[in-house]
Parts: structure tokens; C-alpha cells; sequence
């Protein structure tokens, strides 16, 4: 056979230039000086190797490599080797600094941790490390004796991720801000409140995800007197809903008048438990759906303010609130109120209060076989006018059904003192409808009454179960 040199020497010498100068160009495009085209070489810095002691939401912190326009990514281990599947990755990071965005497991967990600098064609330098021939730093996170802190008074820098396994979670040295950045609190995890603080959301996000077998809990700190304050979404907050579920809270009220604090957002909360605040469990705007949750011991159980939303299904006891509304108070539009329990809730006010049960100011809203029971208002009068009550529920508005509720026990006090105040006067101890064009049919209303006392001037009692006033209201199978 012909060798390639002997094809070679027999070409002409143009021939053999070209094949020269063909060579010399492929060398050029297709071969580089190995690390010539990689990121330039950079060290880690914190934690320092072989930490001890480091918290399960560490700041990790490198050198920048000399090449400009690089990214970096972020890979931590429980493995040296960072074999797939057991490390996870945190990458495009265009800053030297960051937190990860889920907690480190604590317990003197052994982590490995090492960073890689990336340019803008892919190629890519590891960080050099003081463990040749290894590249990765070491470090050891807090014991289970120490606690792990979420810390307040001011923003959260970084997204985070709270993890069961490292719960209970205390939150310290004041109100805990997410803007930008969110808070994410997994199932399972418990949260104390060491103080009256609480946590505002604005342009972050807060997200609860527990499930009926893994609740979140959020309450005080175990042991501390009084009440942390509330979890508020104010109006400038860029979540447009916001998604609340298997969530048990507790002790909150130092400060605040509601729990869950969003007069203008659409609330879902679903199977969620309220008990012994300082304060009304639930505030919530327009297209809200509050189903399934049990309050028990607060101020006032739920305020909804706007139109088509949703109360099902809740159960809510021992609410007592000056006003009107101690139980359910619905102020809006065609609006549902249906299958809720309420018990021992009540109202009280000076000169006038309404609805000890359930409050509905609106119009072509529903109130559809509700269970009200013991529930009561009281009105001291000190000046004049006609004083409402309504012990169970009272309807304020226009084409409303209120179908197939079942108002026992209820009741409704209004007195007087004041030999110069002006008269007393109680209207519907168990159901109090005020406005034109209402359905009221097949409500049950058993042992409910009202009773008025005056000093000074007349008192008046004015139906026992129904009250009602206004025209073309359809009244039919009442018992």
C-alpha cells in the first residue's frame, strides 16, 4: 500500500503549500492552549474549612475569578464525591455571596461544599482549595440542642425554606419583612414568636404548604407571657391571592386586630385552626373562600369586606366582640354564608350592636343552613335612637335569602342606666332583618327571646325569634 508520505512527496509543490497552510488554519480553529479559554483561578472564603458550629442557613462567600462576565453555581454535599443525586445545586448566581435557598439539616451534619465559575460560552473553572487534590471546603452545622433562629427586625435577605427536620423554628429581635424575597415554611414545621412581632408581606411571598397529615403551627414562644402580633398583607402587597392551608395558629393579637391580616386580598384558608388570640382571626377581601377552619376564643371570628365571597363549612365558638358580627361579619355583595356552626359569640356595644352570630350587610347574598346557637348581643344605651340586635343574625340589605338555618338559644340585652338617656329598645332576639325584597323560609328559631330595661326613659322588646323591617319580604315555612 501507498503510504500517506509517499501520496505526499509526489504532489506538485502548490499542491503540497496548500495542504500546508489548510493544516495550519484547522490547528488554529479547532485547538486551544488547554485552560486558555476557562475562567481564571479563585479561592472560597466563608464558611472557612473545617467550621464547626455554622447555622443551618449559612452565608456561603468566594473569591471573584478575573475573567469578567461569569456566573457561578453553588454545590453542596453530604457526599465528597457529589455523586448525582446527592448534592444539591444552586446555579447562575451573578454575585459572590449568597444564602441557599432551603436550611442546611442541622445536627453536626457534615456538608461539603465547592463553587464553579462559568463564562459565557460554558466553559467553566472549580474553585481552587487548600485540600489538594480536592476541591471542596468542609463544614459541620449547629447540634440539635441549639436553636435555630429566624431573625426579625428588618427584611429577609435571601428566599428561604424552613425544613421540618429543624423545627421548632423561633423568630427574635422584631418584625420580619419579605421584600423582595420569600419565605417558604414546609409541613411539619413549627414556628414561636419570641415577642410581639409578625411578619409583612410585600413584593415577596409567604408560602405555607402543609398538608392534613404535616400541619404548620405559628404561636408564641413556649413559656412567654403575651401575644405575638399578626401576619399582614397590606394593600401595596404584589400577591394578588394568597393560599393558606392545615395551618394552626395561635397567641397572636399584641398589636393587631386580625391573625391573618388582608382587607384587600382574595383569601383561600382551608382547614385551618384560630384559638386564643387577643384578636379577630381572620381578615380577608373581595372573591374570598374561607372553608373548613375552626375558631375558637378570639375577638371576632372572620371580617370579609367585598363581593362574591365564600364562608363554608367553619365552625367558630366563644367570640366576643364590641360591634357588630362577634361570629361571621360579611360585608358586601352576593356573598355565601352556608354550613357554618357558630356558638357562644357575642356582641356588645354602646347605644347599638348587631349580629352576636352572624353579620350581613349586602344585597343578593345567601345564608343557607347555618347552625347558631347561644350566641347574644348586649347594648348599653346612653344616648338616643333605636337600638338593633339580633342575638343570632341580623341581615342588613336588599333581595338576600337567608333558607334553612337553624337559630337556637339566642338573645339579645339592651339597657339603660341613665335616668336622662333616652329609650331602650331590642329587636330580634334570634334573627333581625332589616331591608326589602328578602326570601326568609324554613329557618328554625327556638328559644330565643330579648329583653329591655330603661332608667330613664320607655324600653322595648321587639320579636323574640324574628324581627323585621322593611318591604316585599317574603317570610314562608318558618317554625
Amino acid at each position: 500500500m501507498v503510504s500517506i508520505l509517499q501520496r505526499f512527496l509526489v504532489l506538485s509543490n502548490r499542491q503540497k503549500s496548500l495542504i500546508v497552510l489548510m493544516a495550519f488554519f484547522t490547528m488554529l480553529l479547532g485547538y486551544t492552549t488547554p485552560g486558555l479559554s476557562q475562567p481564571g483561578d479563585f479561592g472560597l472564603i466563608r464558611p472557612s474549612n473545617y467550621s464547626e458550629d455554622v447555622d443551618v442557613w449559612p452565608v456561603f462567600e468566594w473569591e471573584s475569578t478575573p475573567t469578567p462576565n461569569c456566573t457561578y453555581t453553588l454545590q453542596i454535599s453530604t457526599d465528597p464525591q457529589f455523586s448525582e443525586g446527592n448534592y444539591v445545586e444552586y446555579d447562575s448566581l451573578t454575585t459572590t455571596i449568597t444564602r441557599p435557598p432551603v436550611d442546611l439539616l442541622m445536627g453536626q451534619t457534615l456538608y461539603y461544599w465547592r463553587v464553579k465559575a462559568v463564562d459565557s460560552d460554558g466553559n467553566y473553572t472549580w474553585n481552587n482549595a487548600d485540600q489538594y487534590p480536592y476541591n471542596y471546603w468542609t463544614l459541620q452545622t449547629i447540634p440539635t440542642t441549639e436553636p435555630r433562629e429566624i431573625m426579625g427586625g428588618g427584611y429577609l435577605d435571601y428566599d428561604r425554606t424552613l425544613i421540618p427536620e429543624n423545627s421548632p423554628y423561633t423568630m427574635v429581635q422584631g418584625n420580619l419583612m419579605l421584600d423582595p424575597n420569600s419565605l417558604t415554611i414546609r409541613a411539619g414545621v413549627t414556628v414561636e414568636i419570641d415577642g410581639p412581632y409578625g411578619i409583612d408581606v410585600w413584593s415577596g411571598e409567604l408560602r405555607m404548604l402543609a398538608t392534613e397529615e404535616d400541619s404548620i403551627t405559628v404561636t408564641k414562644k413556649n413559656g412567654n407571657p403575651g401575644y405575638w402580633r399578626d401576619i399582614s398583607f397590606p394593600a401595596w402587597c404584589s400577591s394578588d391571592s394568597v393560599v393558606l392551608q392545615y395551618i394552626n395558629f395561635s397567641y397572636a393579637g399584641s398589636q393587631s386586630i386580625y391573625t391573618i391580616n388582608a382587607p384587600n386580598k382574595k383569601l383561600i384558608i382551608r382547614n385551618c385552626v384560630f384559638k386564643n388570640c387577643n384578636n379577630g382571626a381572620i381578615r380577608a377581601g373581595a372573591n374570598s373562600y374561607i372553608t373548613d377552619n375552626e375558631i375558637r376564643n378570639v375577638k371576632r371570628g372572620m371580617y370579609i369586606t367585598g363581593n362574591n365571597s365564600r364562608v363554608e363549612n367553619n365552625r367558630i365558638d366563644h367570640c366576643n366582640e364590641a360591634g357588630n358580627g362577634a361570629g361571621i361579619l360579611c360585608s358586601g355583595d352576593s356573598c355565601v354564608v352556608k354550613n357554618n356552626t357558630v356558638t357562644f359569640c357575642q356582641v356588645s356595644g354602646q347605644n347599638s350592636s348587631r349580629g352576636g352570630g352572624v353579620y350581613l350587610n349586602g344585597n343578593y347574598s345567601k345564608i343557607i343552613n347555618n347552625d347558631v346557637s347561644y350566641c347574644s348581643g348586649y347594648i348599653e344605651v346612653s344616648g338616643s335612637g333605636r337600638n338593633f340586635c339580633g342575638g343570632g343574625v341580623y341581615v342588613d340589605g336588599n333581595y338576600n335569602k337567608i333558607q334553612e338555618n337553624e337559630i337556637d338559644d339566642c338573645f339579645c340585652h339592651v339597657s339603660n342606666s341613665n335616668l336622662s338617656g333616652g329609650p331602650s329598645e331590642g329587636f330580634g332576639g334570634g334573627l333581625s332583618i332589616a331591608g326589602h325584597n328578602n326570601t326568609i323560609t324554613g329557618n328554625q328559631l327556638t328559644g330565643n327571646y330579648i329583653w329591655s330595661r330603661s332608667s330613664g326613659s320607655y324600653s322595648g322588646s321587639y320579636g323574640g325569634g324574628l324581627y323585621l323591617s322593611g318591604n316585599d319580604n317574603i317570610i314562608r315555612n318558618n317554625q
